[in-house]
């Protein structure tokens, strides 16, 4: 039997790579043909993903992280060097601060803006960014600065791009913007609807989890219902009324505004981009996984695209969880098996410390029962 292994990343403990090799060296060791292909989702291992499936290369560039420290960062050159791929978590993610450090009042997306820079220097055509696991509630401001815009409040002068300066903002100055963006085709992958700002907005929704509190979930909504009327007065585009738009911290639609970026449905995208659909075709069975499995896995979650391929092709999908949150009954309607790798003895805190062996007795059980069934 033949099985397609494609797992997204097991948060804290796996990256998609990684755990794509350990479920396909069980698959194997159990006598099974395997391909894998890790997957991603716009964060944190896209670039990798992306680069080991379609082949290609990944170049180290020095950036700003969110609080502007030095380091040494990537991007991703595909297609003959026509492509960039760009992770915004490489530069202007929550996984480069200790959660002490989170802070969305000072966090930036500039390094973010270095990577595009980056990318402009190899003399791309196009450049996907994913925006996943951001640290920052800025409104690509800090991008677009790291570009050549200028944000100035009532007198004119330059307003340092950061979460708590976005209510100042009077006008922006787009004119020393590098020309390169203009010929450059650049796309926003982004899997969530979240408008610009309100109660499903960037701030609110997305800012308890990098640690901002009540009072500055406030503040930083009303800085992004100034900048988004600001952004209107000038440019008569209303960032509101684009889904997607509050994507990590409103960085998705400040590309579209500042840079004439296009939103793209991201899992779709990637899954194209990582041939699912190909490889579906070549397999008897799918397996695919991530850390948390809940309701949303089925909604533009890295996996999505797996099961929307394994449906069209009539395929059996089999899903290893490290954790089970709401809704998990609806993938099972939809036909997808679930197993554990927490389960019995094996507590989650084992399997974070002993992954290889957790995943091992978890694909000993799909293949008993896979046998079982046979």
């Amino acid at each position: 039997m033949k099985v397609l292994v494609a797992p997204d990343k097991f948060k804290g403990s796996l990256t998609s790579a990684e755990a794509a090799s350990l479920i396909g060296k069980a698959f194997k060791n159990n006598g099974f043909e395997v391909i894998t292909s890790p997957l991603a989702d716009g964060g944190e291992g896209t670039v990798d993903a992306i680069v080991s499936a379609v082949g290609g290369r990944k170049k180290i560039v020095p950036a700003k992280g969110p609080l502007g420290r030095s380091l040494e960062s990537f991007i991703g050159l595909i297609k003959d060097g026509k492509e960039a791929v760009i992770e915004m978590a490489a530069a202007s993610g929550l996984n480069l601060l200790g959660p002490a450090e989170y802070n969305l009042l000072k966090t930036s997306t500039y390094g973010t803006g270095e990577l595009i820079k980056a990318a402009l220097d190899e003399g791309v055509d196009e450049i996907l960014i994913g925006v996943g696991g951001s640290a920052t509630n800025d409104a690509g401001m800090g991008a677009a600065k790291a570009l050549g815009a200028e944000f100035l409040d009532g007198a004119g002068n330059a307003l340092e791009p950061v979460g708590e300066n976005l209510g100042r903002v009077k006008k922006y100055d787009l004119s020393g913007m590098d020309p390169r963006i203009e010929k450059t085709k650049i796309l926003v992958a982004v899997d969530v609807e979240n408008p610009f700002y309100g109660e499903q907005g960037a701030a609110h929704v997305y800012g308890p989890q990098k640690g901002a509190d009540q009072k500055q979930v406030e503040f930083l909504d009303s800085g992004l219902v100034d900048i988004a009327e600001v952004i209107e007065n000038q440019s008569g585009q209303n960032l509101q009324e684009l889904p997607g738009s509050g994507a990590a911290g409103g960085l998705a639609g400040g590309l579209v505004v500042f840079l004439g970026a296009k939103i793209t449905p991201g899992t779709k995208y990637i899954s194209d981009l990582l041939q699912i659909g190909t490889k579906v075709l070549q397999v008897d069975l799918v397996v695919t996984g991530e850390g948390k499995v809940d309701e949303q896995t089925l909604y533009g979650k890295a996996p999505t695209g797996v099961f929307n391929e394994a449906k069209k092709h009539s395929k059996k999908v089999i899903m290893i969880a490290g954790q089970i949150g709401e809704g998990v009954e609806k993938l099972e309607e939809e036909g997808i098996e679930i197993y554990m790798l927490a389960k019995g003895n094996r507590d989650a805190k084992w399997c974070i410390e002993n992954p290889e062996k957790a995943i091992e007795l978890t694909v000993e059980e799909i293949v008993k029962s896979l046998k079982a069934g046979s």
